[in-house]
């Protein structure tokens, strides 16, 4: 397996593991600040703020888009041959995940998460609802997928919906 920056490794459960690197990320909301919090490397704190915890954004600094559209579950968007609103309520009351069907990829953003520990597959985390988030979990894990891709953690590459549907079993998120 190669160790250079740009490659990616496999688990055994086919989940993608990509080498630690502090660089800059992309995120989809361009104002959000996002935190690095272990992920940096920095051995000094961080020269913006003093934390020793560092937040960096990437250098450029943000734009507000010109026009923001406003989605809804069910909705379907002109990508990825037609991208599927899912409504997923819990972690926040306006939280959304798509589900490109043409391609198999589900992206959760923060309803579901890889555990730091094992990278498993569980709920997300500080959530303004837990029954909510719960329910939206099981709504994810009926959904098809092969790839599922989280707001925080490596995503699963391999057999998306049966670990979706596993860990949501687990949570007891399942009838």
């Amino acid at each position: 397996m190669s160790s250079s920056p740009t490659s990616t490794r496999t688990t055994r459960a086919g989940r993608a593991r990509s080498p630690r690197s502090p660089g800059p990320r992309w995120w989809p909301t361009p104002w959000r600040r996002p935190s690095y919090g272990a992920r940096c490397r920095a051995r000094r704190p961080c020269s913006r703020t003093g934390s020793a915890r560092c937040t960096r954004t990437p250098s450029g600094g943000f734009d507000r888009p010109a026009q923001v559209t406003e989605v809804s579950g069910g909705d379907v968007l002109d990508f990825g041959g037609g991208a599927l609103v899912v409504h997923v309520p819990g972690h926040t009351d306006g939280s959304i995940a798509l589900l490109l069907p043409s391609h198999g990829v589900l992206f959760t953003g923060d309803a579901v998460a890889a555990s730091p520990v094992d990278g498993g597959v569980m709920l997300g985390v500080f959530n303004v609802d837990r029954d909510r988030a719960v329910d939206s979990f099981r709504r994810l894990a009926d959904l098809d997928a092969e790839v599922a891709c989280f707001g925080h953690g490596d995503p699963v590459i391999r057999r998306a919906a049966e670990a979706l549907r596993e860990a949501a079993r687990a949570h007891g998120a399942t009838g």
